[in-house]
């Protein structure tokens, strides 16, 4: 069994991905630790998106699964089917125009193991066009057991600790089983990250927050949080 299963939703990508693709299998905890889940979400760029994701795959057809869907199912949708896939440890989501820094999933495995916790979550930073970079999270290092979910959402998400992304979180598959944890359905709902951090809220036993930010979200026009908010993709 991988220690970790990376789920990476991909559109018509291809300016983005060789870069998330590199920052994913140059990660210390090694790749061979490591399941690459990549999803083409029905692009419309004449098979450029697949035709890339086959290349990577026979780069490292031990680490790396293809899935290529018919209709165009978003985010939250390409997230779900490839959850039913996934085989490792831990889930982490990654999206195709971001990067993760190289100790991402070695740091987050390791704090998740030691503790025992169902999600480990890191820092963030937004990275604009001009390159500057902005670190997006109050920090905080430290380990919750959560006994009263009212008085964590109170403490940890209303004030943003618990952040309301998905992206710099590793959380226990085992977790997300006995659960259900599903995203919902994007079309539906403006961010889906939210709704499914809300969900989890609701069943988490203990979670362990990392100061350090390990996920670099590029803030592009054409980002998924742009186009959502623009009633596109």
């Amino acid at each position: 069994m991988k220690k970790v299963s990376v789920i990476i939703p991909c559109f018509n990508a291809t300016k983005y991905l060789p870069k998330c693709f590199m920052s994913l299998v140059q990660q210390t905890i090694g790749i061979d630790q490591i399941e690459l889940i990549f999803v083409d979400d029905a692009s419309t760029d004449e098979d450029a998106t697949w035709n890339m994701l086959q290349e990577f795959e026979r780069a490292y057809p031990e680490s790396i699964m293809i899935l290529k869907l018919e209709e165009n199912m978003r985010q939250g949708g390409a997230r779900n089917v490839a959850l039913q896939y996934a085989t490792g440890e831990y889930i982490a989501f990654v999206d195709a125009d971001d990067t993760i820094e190289e100790c991402m999933l070695e740091k987050m495995y390791e704090k998740a193991e030691k503790e025992n916790a169902d999600m480990v979550q890191c820092n963030l930073y937004d990275i604009y066009p001009d390159r500057t970079r902005k670190i997006q999270l109050k920090p905080l290092d430290k380990t919750v057991i959560v006994e009263d979910k009212g008085e964590y959402a109170d403490k940890y998400f209303s004030t943003c600790y618990h952040s309301y992304e998905i992206c710099n979180k590793l959380i226990r598959r085992n977790f997300l089983e006995e659960n259900n944890l599903k995203f919902c359905d994007t079309k539906k709902y403006f961010s889906e990250d939210l709704m499914f951090n809300l969900k989890m809220l609701s069943c988490l036993k203990k979670v362990c927050f990392i100061s350090e930010p390990y996920y670099n979200y590029y803030q592009y026009e054409t980002s998924h949080f742009h186009n959502v908010s623009n009633g596109e993709r």
